[in-house]
């Protein structure tokens, strides 16, 4: 974890667990080491399953090089250090709220840069129009819980990338009411059926805690 304290990010803590704090941004999820470790776990049960990092078709691109690629909500940095290990020649930016839960310099490839920026902010991407030929995100829903927040970031998507260029989402379906499934498969309708699963919810969120 990158504790660089230039960072200005105030946390609280609740139920033992560490949280941005509320003034910082409206992001639920804890932000601690045990946050980077399931963050990381994720990352490599994600690329087991598709059996790769990404599914637009710009291989051929990356491996050629001078190709710019941006992670928003980039988290632990984990997808960015994969991509820019195997596609040294071209250039990754990661980019999220907190920089707490970035790789250490010494974990980073050479052409890999991380930035710690607000995507909801204006701007909520802070580079120019066109610029980028691969915007990646993945698992936002947790920091961007509205629709507004969506439709700044999604355009905000379109704005950086190039005309030929990929935009990649990749997100859970989640539960505005904890009554209705939305495209939930077998397994998830028996989560969700379980007592347990509004508990999940509310461990994850912070709430369950005074």
């Amino acid at each position: 974890m990158n504790n660089d304290k230039n960072c200005a990010e105030s946390y609280k803590i609740m139920g033992g667990r560490r949280y941005l704090s509320e003034e910082n941004t409206k992001y639920y999820l804890p932000n601690d080491e045990i946050e980077v470790s399931r963050v990381n776990l994720e990352h490599k049960l994600l690329r087991y399953i598709w059996q790769g990092n990404f599914s637009s078709n710009i291989e051929e691109r990356l491996i050629k090089g001078n190709t710019k690629v941006i992670d928003l909500g980039c988290g632990t940095g984990r997808w960015a250090i994969d991509m820019s290990s195997k596609y040294p020649l071209s250039t990754f930016i990661g980019i999220d709220i907190t920089a707490s839960l970035f790789p250490s310099d010494d974990e980073k490839p050479n052409k890999l840069a991380f930035l710690q920026h607000n995507l909801i902010e204006n701007p909520g991407v802070p580079f120019p129009d066109r610029i980028f030929d691969f915007t990646y995100m993945r698992n936002l829903a947790f920091g961007l819980n509205d629709y507004n927040g969506w439709f700044h970031v999604i355009n905000e998507a379109v704005r950086v990338t190039n005309l030929n260029g990929y935009i990649e989402i990749m997100n859970y379906d989640l539960y505005r009411d904890l009554t209705k499934e939305i495209h939930a498969g077998p397994i998830f309708n028996k989560l969700h059926a379980s007592s347990k699963y509004s508990s999940i919810v509310k461990y994850l969120t912070g709430q369950a805690y005074p």
